[in-house]
């Protein structure tokens, strides 16, 4: 099993797929979910504006994983 480091430098990785990237991020809410998993990417999804289609904004998968890192 990876962990949340591992996960959050795949985030970062922008020459991986959006799709991939945003797997690596719901695999850091594994590791660390303090409100518990659903609730956790939540509001993750709302206060970071992750998009249903992640082409949209890649960059809303930094935002955030990096609240998540500072969480």
């Amino acid at each position: 099993m990876s962990s949340f480091n591992t996960h959050q430098r795949r985030v970062y990785d922008e020459g991986r797929p959006a799709r991939v990237r945003h797997t690596n991020l719901r695999s850091c809410l594994v590791h660390f979910a303090s409100y518990g998993f659903r609730a956790t990417y939540h509001h993750l999804c709302v206060s970071a504006g992750i998009p249903k289609n992640l082409e949209k904004d890649p960059s809303s998968l930094i935002r955030a994983v990096e609240e998540l890192h500072h969480a």
